[in-house]
């Protein structure tokens, strides 16, 4: 878990990974997350979620934006590429590197969420 962007957001409690994007508001609870399209993702954190909105995909690369049940913590968004199963975070219009999905991590339950529906 702790190879990726993700699996250090989670171990540091979601924060570290998430601080410096443009979109600073909260998630909204989670009846009005299924409502909008917001899938929800149990931790290893007791009483911490993830929360993804799947953006759509163009050529193996699919967005995604990502909030967790955390009150004040803000939405990032993420791209995934499908194909060679890596991940990066886009903030404020810039990308950073991709990382790989480490098997077993979080990253990996949101690249099965995005990329193939599940």
């Amino acid at each position: 878990m702790i190879g990726s962007a993700m699996g250090r957001t989670i171990a540091g409690m979601l924060t570290a990974a998430l601080s410096g994007v443009a979109l600073w508001a909260a998630p909204p609870s989670l009846a009005q997350d299924k409502q909008a399209g917001w899938i929800e993702i149990p931790t290893r954190i007791s009483g911490v979620s993830l929360r993804i909105k799947p953006g759509g995909c163009k050529d193996n690369i699919c967005t995604l934006e990502v909030g967790s049940s955390i009150p004040g913590d803000p939405i990032t968004r993420e791209a995934i590429n499908c194909k060679t199963s890596q991940i990066q975070t886009l903030t404020a219009g810039n990308a950073g590197p991709w990382l790989r999905i480490d098997p077993g991590s979080v990253d990996e339950v949101k690249f099965h969420k995005v990329c193939h529906g599940g």
